[in-house]
Protein backbone atom coordinates (compact mmCIF):
# COMPACT_ATOMS: atom_id res chain seq x y z
CA UNK A 1 0.00 0.00 0.00
CA UNK A 2 1.42 3.43 -0.91
CA UNK A 3 0.52 6.70 1.49
CA UNK A 4 0.74 10.13 -0.41
CA UNK A 5 3.92 12.34 2.17
CA UNK A 6 1.66 14.38 4.17
CA UNK A 7 4.42 16.06 5.77
CA UNK A 8 4.07 19.43 4.20
CA UNK A 9 0.71 19.52 4.19
CA UNK A 10 -0.14 18.69 7.91
CA UNK A 11 2.16 21.46 8.55
CA UNK A 12 -0.30 23.56 6.85
CA UNK A 13 -3.29 22.27 8.76
CA UNK A 14 -4.66 24.37 11.91
CA UNK A 15 -6.04 22.59 15.08
CA UNK A 16 -7.91 24.12 17.76
CA UNK A 17 -5.31 24.90 20.81
CA UNK A 18 -7.16 24.68 23.88
CA UNK A 19 -4.22 27.33 25.90
CA UNK A 20 -5.46 30.18 23.30
CA UNK A 21 -8.59 29.33 22.25
CA UNK A 22 -7.04 29.52 18.72
CA UNK A 23 -6.88 27.96 15.72
CA UNK A 24 -2.99 27.41 15.15
CA UNK A 25 -0.98 25.76 12.79
CA UNK A 26 0.41 22.35 13.04
CA UNK A 27 4.32 22.83 13.99
CA UNK A 28 5.60 19.43 14.18
CA UNK A 29 8.09 18.07 16.48
CA UNK A 30 11.43 15.80 15.11
CA UNK A 31 9.90 12.87 16.85
CA UNK A 32 6.21 13.62 15.12
CA UNK A 33 8.14 14.22 11.53
CA UNK A 34 10.35 10.62 12.51
CA UNK A 35 6.48 8.87 13.30
CA UNK A 36 4.80 10.17 9.77
CA UNK A 37 8.29 8.29 8.22
CA UNK A 38 7.16 4.79 10.34
CA UNK A 39 3.42 5.54 9.59
CA UNK A 40 3.74 5.25 5.58
CA UNK A 41 6.39 2.68 6.01
CA UNK A 42 4.83 -0.20 7.77
CA UNK A 43 1.93 -1.82 8.01
CA UNK A 44 1.59 -2.73 11.48
CA UNK A 45 2.63 -0.07 14.16
CA UNK A 46 1.94 -0.02 17.87
CA UNK A 47 2.94 3.41 19.34
CA UNK A 48 3.29 4.17 23.16
CA UNK A 49 3.53 7.19 24.45
CA UNK A 50 3.17 10.05 27.12
CA UNK A 51 0.18 12.28 27.93
CA UNK A 52 -0.97 15.40 25.83
CA UNK A 53 1.48 14.61 22.69
CA UNK A 54 -1.52 14.86 19.94
CA UNK A 55 -0.53 11.62 18.56
CA UNK A 56 -3.88 10.99 17.79
CA UNK A 57 -4.71 14.10 15.91
CA UNK A 58 -1.35 14.24 14.17
CA UNK A 59 -2.61 10.43 12.95
CA UNK A 60 -6.26 11.67 12.36
CA UNK A 61 -4.53 14.55 10.11
CA UNK A 62 -2.72 12.25 8.40
CA UNK A 63 -5.16 10.18 7.21
CA UNK A 64 -7.54 13.23 6.50
CA UNK A 65 -4.79 13.99 3.78
CA UNK A 66 -4.80 10.38 2.87
CA UNK A 67 -8.57 10.66 2.65
CA UNK A 68 -8.18 13.77 0.53
CA UNK A 69 -5.66 12.70 -2.00
CA UNK A 70 -6.05 9.00 -2.54
CA UNK A 71 -9.29 7.39 -4.01
CA UNK A 72 -11.59 4.86 -2.20
CA UNK A 73 -9.45 5.32 0.95
CA UNK A 74 -11.39 4.25 3.87
CA UNK A 75 -9.88 5.08 7.56
CA UNK A 76 -11.63 3.36 10.46
CA UNK A 77 -10.66 4.74 14.13
CA UNK A 78 -11.95 3.28 16.88
CA UNK A 79 -11.79 4.98 20.63
CA UNK A 80 -12.71 3.63 24.29
CA UNK A 81 -16.76 4.97 23.76
CA UNK A 82 -18.67 6.72 21.27
CA UNK A 83 -17.93 10.01 22.97
CA UNK A 84 -14.39 9.41 22.56
CA UNK A 85 -15.10 8.65 19.09
CA UNK A 86 -17.13 11.67 18.29
CA UNK A 87 -14.30 13.67 19.51
CA UNK A 88 -11.58 12.17 17.52
CA UNK A 89 -13.60 13.04 14.48
CA UNK A 90 -14.61 16.41 15.45
CA UNK A 91 -11.04 16.88 15.11
CA UNK A 92 -10.64 15.93 11.68
CA UNK A 93 -14.02 17.48 10.95
CA UNK A 94 -12.51 20.92 12.59
CA UNK A 95 -9.08 20.68 10.41
CA UNK A 96 -10.95 20.00 7.33
CA UNK A 97 -13.52 23.14 7.66
CA UNK A 98 -10.30 25.09 8.38
CA UNK A 99 -8.95 24.86 4.93
CA UNK A 100 -9.55 27.70 3.16
CA UNK A 101 -11.24 27.80 -0.45
CA UNK A 102 -9.56 28.75 -3.63
CA UNK A 103 -11.44 32.21 -3.40
CA UNK A 104 -10.23 32.84 -0.28
CA UNK A 105 -6.96 32.02 -1.19
CA UNK A 106 -7.03 34.53 -4.15
CA UNK A 107 -8.55 36.97 -1.76
CA UNK A 108 -5.59 36.50 0.63
CA UNK A 109 -3.19 36.39 -2.64
CA UNK A 110 -5.08 39.96 -3.57
CA UNK A 111 -4.23 41.32 -0.22
CA UNK A 112 -0.15 40.86 -0.58
CA UNK A 113 0.03 37.97 1.43
CA UNK A 114 2.33 35.65 0.28
CA UNK A 115 0.63 32.01 -0.29
CA UNK A 116 3.05 28.93 -0.41
CA UNK A 117 2.13 25.92 -2.59
CA UNK A 118 1.09 23.50 -0.10
CA UNK A 119 -1.84 25.73 1.36
CA UNK A 120 -2.77 25.90 -2.14
CA UNK A 121 -2.72 22.61 -2.90
CA UNK A 122 -4.96 22.02 0.66
CA UNK A 123 -7.58 24.37 -1.15
CA UNK A 124 -7.66 22.80 -4.83
CA UNK A 125 -8.27 19.22 -3.15
CA UNK A 126 -10.45 20.10 -0.94
CA UNK A 127 -12.23 21.87 -4.33
CA UNK A 128 -12.19 18.74 -6.07
CA UNK A 129 -12.73 16.30 -3.27
CA UNK A 130 -15.35 18.04 -0.96
CA UNK A 131 -16.89 16.39 1.80
CA UNK A 132 -20.01 15.06 0.44
CA UNK A 133 -21.54 13.62 3.73
CA UNK A 134 -20.88 14.08 7.04
CA UNK A 135 -19.09 17.68 7.26
CA UNK A 136 -21.23 19.18 10.11
CA UNK A 137 -22.01 15.90 12.27
CA UNK A 138 -22.37 12.55 12.43
CA UNK A 139 -20.00 9.19 12.77
CA UNK A 140 -18.22 9.46 9.47
CA UNK A 141 -17.28 11.71 6.62
CA UNK A 142 -17.88 10.90 2.77
CA UNK A 143 -15.58 12.75 0.40
CA UNK A 144 -16.72 12.69 -3.27
CA UNK A 145 -13.78 10.16 -4.34
CA UNK A 146 -15.11 7.43 -2.72
CA UNK A 147 -12.96 7.98 0.30
CA UNK A 148 -14.21 7.99 3.70
CA UNK A 149 -13.10 8.13 7.86
CA UNK A 150 -15.40 6.32 10.15
CA UNK A 151 -15.27 7.01 13.49
CA UNK A 152 -16.80 4.39 15.59
CA UNK A 153 -16.34 3.08 19.83
CA UNK A 154 -14.35 -0.06 20.00
CA UNK A 155 -17.56 -2.26 20.00
CA UNK A 156 -18.05 -1.59 16.40
CA UNK A 157 -15.40 -2.09 14.40
CA UNK A 158 -16.75 -5.29 13.32
CA UNK A 159 -17.66 -5.91 9.89
CA UNK A 160 -16.38 -2.88 8.08
CA UNK A 161 -13.71 -2.68 5.74
CA UNK A 162 -10.48 -0.61 5.74
CA UNK A 163 -7.10 0.58 4.18
CA UNK A 164 -6.26 1.62 7.56
CA UNK A 165 -7.62 1.09 11.30
CA UNK A 166 -6.89 2.71 14.17
CA UNK A 167 -6.65 1.93 17.69
CA UNK A 168 -6.78 4.63 20.10
CA UNK A 169 -5.55 4.00 23.55
CA UNK A 170 -6.10 0.34 22.71
CA UNK A 171 -4.52 -0.42 26.18
CA UNK A 172 -7.53 0.91 27.52
CA UNK A 173 -9.71 -1.49 25.49
CA UNK A 174 -11.37 -3.47 28.63
CA UNK A 175 -14.63 -4.32 30.00
CA UNK A 176 -14.82 -2.32 31.98
CA UNK A 177 -13.85 0.91 29.77
CA UNK A 178 -15.06 -0.08 26.67
CA UNK A 179 -17.40 -3.18 27.24
CA UNK A 180 -15.35 -5.02 25.48
CA UNK A 181 -11.86 -6.24 25.28
CA UNK A 182 -8.29 -5.18 23.16
CA UNK A 183 -8.20 -9.26 21.95
CA UNK A 184 -11.62 -9.25 20.62
CA UNK A 185 -11.44 -6.07 19.01
CA UNK A 186 -8.29 -7.40 17.37
CA UNK A 187 -10.39 -10.69 16.02
CA UNK A 188 -13.20 -8.62 14.81
CA UNK A 189 -11.13 -6.17 13.08
CA UNK A 190 -8.37 -9.18 11.21
CA UNK A 191 -11.24 -9.55 8.50
CA UNK A 192 -11.75 -5.94 7.80
CA UNK A 193 -7.87 -5.78 7.69
CA UNK A 194 -7.23 -8.78 5.47
CA UNK A 195 -9.71 -7.89 2.61
CA UNK A 196 -8.52 -4.70 2.16
CA UNK A 197 -4.69 -5.97 3.38
CA UNK A 198 -4.79 -2.81 5.16
CA UNK A 199 -2.92 -1.13 8.11
CA UNK A 200 -3.28 -1.27 11.70
CA UNK A 201 -1.82 1.51 13.83
CA UNK A 202 -2.30 0.99 17.94
CA UNK A 203 -2.16 4.45 19.96
CA UNK A 204 -1.58 4.69 23.44
CA UNK A 205 -0.62 5.16 26.60
CA UNK A 206 0.26 2.00 28.86
CA UNK A 207 -1.93 0.64 31.73
CA UNK A 208 -0.55 -1.48 33.29
CA UNK A 209 0.32 -5.51 31.72
CA UNK A 210 -2.65 -6.49 29.43
CA UNK A 211 -3.29 -7.34 26.42
CA UNK A 212 -1.50 -4.54 24.95
CA UNK A 213 1.71 -4.82 26.62
CA UNK A 214 1.63 -8.69 25.55
CA UNK A 215 1.76 -7.08 21.64
CA UNK A 216 4.46 -4.74 22.81
CA UNK A 217 6.80 -7.68 24.35
CA UNK A 218 5.71 -9.51 21.44
CA UNK A 219 6.71 -7.09 18.88
CA UNK A 220 10.20 -6.18 20.79
CA UNK A 221 11.10 -9.91 21.20
CA UNK A 222 10.24 -10.29 17.17
CA UNK A 223 7.26 -12.68 17.66
CA UNK A 224 4.77 -10.58 15.83
CA UNK A 225 5.49 -8.22 12.69
CA UNK A 226 4.59 -5.74 14.46
CA UNK A 227 6.48 -1.88 14.32
CA UNK A 228 7.51 -0.42 18.09
CA UNK A 229 7.65 3.63 18.51
CA UNK A 230 8.20 4.99 21.81
CA UNK A 231 7.58 8.30 22.94
CA UNK A 232 9.45 9.77 26.03
CA UNK A 233 8.32 12.13 28.00
CA UNK A 234 11.56 14.10 26.73
CA UNK A 235 10.78 13.90 23.23
CA UNK A 236 8.25 16.19 24.05
CA UNK A 237 10.34 20.01 23.29
CA UNK A 238 8.70 21.67 26.01
CA UNK A 239 9.06 18.72 28.36
CA UNK A 240 11.84 19.47 31.29
CA UNK A 241 13.68 17.60 33.74
CA UNK A 242 12.36 20.97 36.16
CA UNK A 243 8.65 19.99 34.97
CA UNK A 244 8.60 16.61 35.74
CA UNK A 245 9.99 16.89 39.27
CA UNK A 246 7.30 19.34 39.76
CA UNK A 247 4.68 16.16 38.39
CA UNK A 248 6.76 14.10 41.03
CA UNK A 249 6.32 16.83 43.79
CA UNK A 250 2.88 16.87 43.13
CA UNK A 251 1.61 13.70 42.39
CA UNK A 252 4.39 10.94 42.91
CA UNK A 253 6.72 9.36 41.26
CA UNK A 254 4.86 6.63 40.37
CA UNK A 255 2.49 8.88 38.62
CA UNK A 256 5.45 10.15 36.67
CA UNK A 257 6.68 7.00 35.58
CA UNK A 258 3.06 6.02 34.22
CA UNK A 259 1.68 9.09 32.37
CA UNK A 260 5.10 10.41 31.45
CA UNK A 261 7.79 7.86 31.22
CA UNK A 262 11.43 8.02 30.41
CA UNK A 263 11.49 4.43 29.24
CA UNK A 264 9.11 1.53 28.19
CA UNK A 265 10.11 -0.22 31.37
CA UNK A 266 8.95 3.01 32.97
CA UNK A 267 5.58 3.32 31.25
CA UNK A 268 4.17 0.06 32.04
CA UNK A 269 4.68 0.20 35.63
CA UNK A 270 1.54 0.61 37.65
CA UNK A 271 0.31 4.14 38.70
CA UNK A 272 0.17 3.24 42.29
CA UNK A 273 3.37 1.56 43.29
CA UNK A 274 3.52 -2.24 42.92
CA UNK A 275 2.31 -3.84 46.28
CA UNK A 276 4.07 -7.69 44.54
CA UNK A 277 8.13 -7.64 44.18
CA UNK A 278 8.44 -6.93 40.50
CA UNK A 279 11.75 -8.70 39.68
CA UNK A 280 9.94 -11.83 41.39
CA UNK A 281 7.10 -10.98 39.23
CA UNK A 282 9.48 -11.23 36.42
CA UNK A 283 10.82 -14.26 37.63
CA UNK A 284 7.59 -15.66 37.80
CA UNK A 285 6.29 -14.80 34.53
CA UNK A 286 9.07 -15.94 32.00
CA UNK A 287 9.64 -18.98 34.04
CA UNK A 288 6.82 -20.34 35.84
CA UNK A 289 3.34 -19.21 34.67
CA UNK A 290 1.37 -22.33 33.43
CA UNK A 291 -1.42 -22.86 30.49
CA UNK A 292 -4.43 -24.93 30.85
CA UNK A 293 -4.85 -28.50 29.96
CA UNK A 294 -9.07 -27.76 28.90
CA UNK A 295 -11.14 -24.44 29.07
CA UNK A 296 -14.17 -25.05 29.18
CA UNK A 297 -18.09 -23.61 30.31
CA UNK A 298 -19.16 -25.18 33.42
CA UNK A 299 -22.47 -23.82 34.34
CA UNK A 300 -24.45 -24.40 37.79
CA UNK A 301 -27.63 -25.76 35.79
CA UNK A 302 -26.47 -28.50 33.45
CA UNK A 303 -23.86 -31.44 34.33
CA UNK A 304 -22.06 -30.74 31.68
CA UNK A 305 -18.70 -29.17 30.53
CA UNK A 306 -18.69 -27.71 27.07
CA UNK A 307 -15.29 -27.37 25.57
CA UNK A 308 -14.92 -23.60 24.88
CA UNK A 309 -11.67 -21.49 24.53
CA UNK A 310 -13.68 -18.99 25.76
CA UNK A 311 -14.80 -20.87 28.94
CA UNK A 312 -15.14 -19.81 32.27
CA UNK A 313 -13.42 -22.86 33.80
CA UNK A 314 -9.60 -23.87 33.32
CA UNK A 315 -8.66 -27.51 34.04
CA UNK A 316 -4.35 -27.07 35.12
CA UNK A 317 -3.43 -29.91 36.07
CA UNK A 318 -5.36 -33.91 36.16
CA UNK A 319 -7.29 -34.94 39.39
CA UNK A 320 -5.39 -37.32 41.65
CA UNK A 321 -7.84 -39.88 42.64
CA UNK A 322 -6.56 -39.68 46.98
CA UNK A 323 -5.44 -35.72 46.11
CA UNK A 324 -6.15 -33.56 49.09
CA UNK A 325 -7.81 -30.48 48.15
CA UNK A 326 -9.43 -26.69 48.41
CA UNK A 327 -11.38 -24.40 46.80
CA UNK A 328 -10.72 -21.06 47.84
CA UNK A 329 -13.64 -18.43 46.10
CA UNK A 330 -13.95 -14.83 45.91
CA UNK A 331 -17.83 -13.54 45.25
CA UNK A 332 -19.01 -10.67 43.34
CA UNK A 333 -22.01 -8.93 42.49
CA UNK A 334 -22.59 -10.89 39.69
CA UNK A 335 -22.89 -7.88 37.81
CA UNK A 336 -22.51 -8.64 33.87
CA UNK A 337 -19.91 -5.95 33.33
CA UNK A 338 -19.19 -5.83 37.05
CA UNK A 339 -16.44 -7.80 38.96
CA UNK A 340 -15.45 -11.61 38.48
CA UNK A 341 -16.66 -13.99 41.03
CA UNK A 342 -13.49 -16.73 41.52
CA UNK A 343 -13.11 -19.97 41.98
CA UNK A 344 -9.57 -21.36 42.32
CA UNK A 345 -8.76 -25.16 43.35
CA UNK A 346 -5.55 -26.22 44.74
CA UNK A 347 -3.79 -29.46 45.86
CA UNK A 348 -3.24 -28.99 49.54
CA UNK A 349 -0.09 -31.30 49.48
CA UNK A 350 1.71 -29.56 46.66
CA UNK A 351 0.18 -26.38 46.65
CA UNK A 352 -0.39 -26.18 43.01
CA UNK A 353 -3.18 -24.52 41.49
CA UNK A 354 -5.03 -27.03 39.57
CA UNK A 355 -8.09 -25.10 37.94
CA UNK A 356 -9.95 -21.91 38.02
CA UNK A 357 -13.62 -20.58 37.52
CA UNK A 358 -14.01 -17.36 36.78
CA UNK A 359 -17.06 -15.50 35.57
CA UNK A 360 -19.98 -13.73 36.08
CA UNK A 361 -23.13 -15.31 38.06
CA UNK A 362 -25.83 -14.75 40.44
CA UNK A 363 -23.67 -14.95 43.91
CA UNK A 364 -25.73 -17.87 45.27
CA UNK A 365 -25.78 -19.50 42.13
CA UNK A 366 -21.81 -19.40 42.48
CA UNK A 367 -22.71 -21.49 45.79
CA UNK A 368 -24.00 -24.28 43.23
CA UNK A 369 -20.80 -23.74 41.24
CA UNK A 370 -18.59 -24.44 44.71
CA UNK A 371 -20.41 -27.48 45.35
CA UNK A 372 -19.43 -28.66 41.46
CA UNK A 373 -15.91 -27.80 41.41
CA UNK A 374 -15.31 -29.17 45.01
CA UNK A 375 -17.50 -32.54 44.49
CA UNK A 376 -15.41 -32.78 41.36
CA UNK A 377 -11.96 -32.74 43.08
CA UNK A 378 -12.51 -35.20 46.08
CA UNK A 379 -15.22 -33.90 48.14
CA UNK A 380 -12.65 -30.65 48.81
CA UNK A 381 -12.55 -28.62 51.79
CA UNK A 382 -14.35 -25.13 50.20
CA UNK A 383 -13.06 -22.00 51.42
CA UNK A 384 -15.56 -18.68 50.27
CA UNK A 385 -15.27 -15.26 51.25
CA UNK A 386 -18.03 -14.30 53.26
CA UNK A 387 -18.13 -10.72 52.81
CA UNK A 388 -21.48 -8.79 51.38
CA UNK A 389 -22.82 -11.45 48.50
CA UNK A 390 -20.91 -14.38 49.98
CA UNK A 391 -23.26 -15.08 52.79
CA UNK A 392 -25.52 -16.12 49.44
CA UNK A 393 -23.21 -18.11 48.15
CA UNK A 394 -22.60 -19.90 51.11
CA UNK A 395 -26.75 -20.39 52.49
CA UNK A 396 -26.74 -22.38 48.47
CA UNK A 397 -23.77 -24.26 49.67
CA UNK A 398 -25.32 -26.04 52.65
CA UNK A 399 -29.43 -25.06 52.11
CA UNK A 400 -29.99 -26.55 47.92
CA UNK A 401 -26.61 -28.24 47.56
CA UNK A 402 -26.30 -29.89 50.96
CA UNK A 403 -22.90 -29.98 50.79
CA UNK A 404 -20.80 -31.19 54.43
CA UNK A 405 -21.16 -28.27 56.56
CA UNK A 406 -17.59 -29.81 58.10
CA UNK A 407 -15.92 -29.44 54.29
CA UNK A 408 -16.97 -25.60 54.97
CA UNK A 409 -13.98 -23.48 56.26
CA UNK A 410 -15.49 -22.09 59.18
CA UNK A 411 -13.40 -18.55 60.20
CA UNK A 412 -13.71 -19.11 63.67
CA UNK A 413 -11.38 -21.72 64.14
CA UNK A 414 -8.27 -20.38 62.36
CA UNK A 415 -9.28 -16.65 63.48
CA UNK A 416 -10.20 -16.50 67.00
CA UNK A 417 -12.79 -13.87 67.66
CA UNK A 418 -12.97 -12.07 71.10
CA UNK A 419 -14.92 -13.30 73.80
CA UNK A 420 -17.48 -10.39 73.37
CA UNK A 421 -18.06 -11.58 69.59
CA UNK A 422 -18.56 -15.20 70.88
CA UNK A 423 -20.96 -13.95 72.70
CA UNK A 424 -23.21 -11.91 71.02
CA UNK A 425 -22.91 -14.68 68.14
CA UNK A 426 -22.21 -17.68 69.50
CA UNK A 427 -23.60 -19.36 65.67
CA UNK A 428 -20.79 -21.03 63.25
CA UNK A 429 -18.85 -18.53 61.32
CA UNK A 430 -18.76 -19.90 57.81
CA UNK A 431 -16.83 -18.67 55.16
CA UNK A 432 -13.37 -16.57 55.31
CA UNK A 433 -14.12 -12.86 56.08
CA UNK A 434 -11.34 -10.60 54.73
CA UNK A 435 -11.79 -7.19 57.32
CA UNK A 436 -9.22 -4.19 58.08
CA UNK A 437 -7.07 -6.94 60.48
CA UNK A 438 -7.12 -9.98 57.79
CA UNK A 439 -6.90 -7.94 54.65
CA UNK A 440 -3.21 -7.14 55.38
CA UNK A 441 -2.47 -10.32 56.83
CA UNK A 442 -3.17 -12.13 53.62
CA UNK A 443 -1.85 -9.71 51.30
CA UNK A 444 1.80 -9.97 53.26
CA UNK A 445 1.70 -13.39 53.32
CA UNK A 446 1.21 -13.52 49.29
CA UNK A 447 3.93 -11.32 48.94
CA UNK A 448 5.92 -13.59 51.27
CA UNK A 449 5.03 -16.49 49.06
CA UNK A 450 5.86 -14.86 46.03
CA UNK A 451 9.54 -13.58 46.86
CA UNK A 452 10.14 -16.63 48.91
CA UNK A 453 8.79 -18.49 45.26
CA UNK A 454 6.52 -20.95 47.90
CA UNK A 455 4.25 -20.55 44.80
CA UNK A 456 4.83 -23.02 42.26
CA UNK A 457 2.80 -22.02 39.49
CA UNK A 458 0.50 -18.59 38.34
CA UNK A 459 -1.87 -18.43 35.43
CA UNK A 460 -1.07 -15.70 32.64
CA UNK A 461 -4.16 -13.82 34.59
CA UNK A 462 -3.26 -14.05 37.83
CA UNK A 463 0.72 -12.22 36.85
CA UNK A 464 -1.50 -9.77 34.52
CA UNK A 465 -3.42 -8.76 38.35
CA UNK A 466 -0.06 -9.13 40.61
CA UNK A 467 1.54 -6.26 38.74
CA UNK A 468 -1.54 -4.00 38.77
CA UNK A 469 -2.46 -4.61 42.40
CA UNK A 470 -1.04 -1.90 43.90
CA UNK A 471 -0.30 0.28 46.99
CA UNK A 472 -2.25 3.33 46.62
CA UNK A 473 -1.87 6.99 48.36
CA UNK A 474 -3.73 6.33 51.34
CA UNK A 475 -1.85 3.40 51.59
CA UNK A 476 -4.42 0.93 51.15
CA UNK A 477 -3.54 -1.68 48.36
CA UNK A 478 -6.12 -2.93 46.02
CA UNK A 479 -6.22 -3.36 41.92
CA UNK A 480 -5.03 -0.58 39.97
CA UNK A 481 -8.12 1.51 38.45
CA UNK A 482 -9.97 0.15 35.63
CA UNK A 483 -8.10 -3.04 37.29
CA UNK A 484 -9.40 -6.33 38.68
CA UNK A 485 -8.18 -7.87 42.08
CA UNK A 486 -10.31 -11.05 42.22
CA UNK A 487 -7.91 -13.93 41.54
CA UNK A 488 -5.19 -11.81 43.75
CA UNK A 489 -7.96 -12.36 46.98
CA UNK A 490 -7.83 -15.78 46.38
CA UNK A 491 -4.28 -16.08 45.55
CA UNK A 492 -3.67 -14.01 48.68
CA UNK A 493 -6.53 -15.79 51.18
CA UNK A 494 -4.89 -19.28 50.07
CA UNK A 495 -1.21 -19.03 50.33
CA UNK A 496 -2.04 -16.77 53.84
CA UNK A 497 -3.45 -20.20 55.37
CA UNK A 498 -1.34 -22.74 53.69
CA UNK A 499 1.27 -21.30 56.08
CA UNK A 500 -0.95 -20.94 58.79
CA UNK A 501 -0.15 -23.88 61.24
CA UNK A 502 -3.70 -23.27 62.86
CA UNK A 503 -5.28 -23.91 59.58
CA UNK A 504 -3.37 -27.34 59.22
CA UNK A 505 -4.17 -28.02 62.74
CA UNK A 506 -7.71 -27.68 62.11
CA UNK A 507 -8.45 -28.95 59.13
CA UNK A 508 -5.48 -31.57 58.50
CA UNK A 509 -4.76 -33.37 55.15
CA UNK A 510 -6.17 -37.17 55.50
CA UNK A 511 -4.07 -39.18 53.29
CA UNK A 512 -6.53 -41.50 51.81
CA UNK A 513 -6.20 -45.53 50.64
CA UNK A 514 -6.14 -46.78 47.27
CA UNK A 515 -9.51 -48.28 47.76
CA UNK A 516 -11.21 -44.63 48.84
CA UNK A 517 -10.27 -43.58 45.40
CA UNK A 518 -13.28 -41.72 44.12
CA UNK A 519 -12.77 -44.20 40.72
CA UNK A 520 -13.17 -47.02 43.17
CA UNK A 521 -16.15 -45.52 44.65
CA UNK A 522 -20.12 -46.30 44.26
CA UNK A 523 -20.53 -44.43 41.60
CA UNK A 524 -18.48 -46.82 39.65
CA UNK A 525 -20.22 -49.81 41.01
CA UNK A 526 -23.67 -47.86 39.49
CA UNK A 527 -21.86 -48.23 35.70
CA UNK A 528 -21.51 -52.31 36.95
CA UNK A 529 -24.97 -53.07 38.32
CA UNK A 530 -26.86 -50.81 36.31
CA UNK A 531 -28.10 -49.05 39.53
CA UNK A 532 -29.86 -45.91 39.15
CA UNK A 533 -28.57 -44.13 42.22
CA UNK A 534 -26.86 -44.76 45.29
CA UNK A 535 -25.18 -42.76 48.24
CA UNK A 536 -21.74 -41.62 47.93
CA UNK A 537 -19.27 -42.68 51.48
CA UNK A 538 -17.79 -39.17 51.69
CA UNK A 539 -20.61 -36.46 50.99
CA UNK A 540 -23.64 -38.43 52.14
CA UNK A 541 -24.80 -37.16 48.58
CA UNK A 542 -26.69 -39.00 46.01
CA UNK A 543 -24.86 -40.21 43.34
CA UNK A 544 -26.18 -41.40 39.50
CA UNK A 545 -24.35 -41.26 36.27
CA UNK A 546 -24.67 -38.03 35.89
CA UNK A 547 -23.27 -37.10 39.11
CA UNK A 548 -19.41 -35.19 38.96
CA UNK A 549 -17.51 -37.89 39.52
CA UNK A 550 -18.63 -39.89 36.60
CA UNK A 551 -18.79 -36.85 34.09
CA UNK A 552 -14.65 -36.31 35.07
CA UNK A 553 -14.15 -39.94 33.54
CA UNK A 554 -14.07 -37.38 30.34
CA UNK A 555 -10.84 -36.47 31.65
CA UNK A 556 -8.66 -39.26 33.22
CA UNK A 557 -5.28 -40.61 32.53
CA UNK A 558 -5.17 -42.66 28.85
CA UNK A 559 -1.65 -43.18 29.55
CA UNK A 560 1.78 -43.00 31.31
CA UNK A 561 2.40 -40.22 29.23
CA UNK A 562 -0.43 -38.10 30.85
CA UNK A 563 -2.03 -38.29 27.15
CA UNK A 564 -6.19 -36.96 27.96
CA UNK A 565 -8.75 -38.01 25.30
CA UNK A 566 -12.15 -36.59 25.66
CA UNK A 567 -14.05 -39.27 24.21
CA UNK A 568 -17.04 -36.87 23.98
CA UNK A 569 -15.31 -34.84 21.79
CA UNK A 570 -12.42 -36.44 20.30
CA UNK A 571 -9.79 -33.95 21.32
CA UNK A 572 -6.28 -34.72 22.85
CA UNK A 573 -5.02 -32.77 25.43
CA UNK A 574 -1.21 -33.32 26.34
CA UNK A 575 0.59 -32.30 29.86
Amino acid sequence: MKFINSLALIQRLTLWDKKTGQWIKFKLWDIQKQWLKVLHSNLRILSLKKRQVGWSQLTGADSLIQCMALPNFTTLALSMSSDDARVFLNRIRGMYLQIPTLKEIEQRRANGETIDEYEEELALLKKVNPVLKGADGGDEMVFANGSSLVSLSAQKGRGRTADRVILDEMAYYTLKMSKTTLGDVMKSIAPTLERAQGQLIGITTANGRGEQYEMWRDAINGISDFVTFFVSCYDDPDFSEEKRQQIIENFGEDHANQEYPRTEKEAFLASGRPRFDVKALEYYETNMVIEPIFVGELQESTDEIVPNSKGNFKIIMPLNNIGQYAVVADVSEGLEKGDYSVAKIFNRNTWEQVAEWRGHIEHAFFGSILAKCARMYNNALIICEANNHGHSSITQLRNVEHYPEELIFEHNLVMKTSPDEDFRDPNKRLGWRTTNKTRPLIIDALGKAIIKRYVPDFLKGDIEELYSFVIKANGKCEAEDKCYDDRVIVLAITYYLLQSDAFQAFYPIIERKGHEECSNCEHKRIKERNSEEVNCKLSQRICTTASWCSQWSLWEPEDDNELFRDDKYSTYIRM
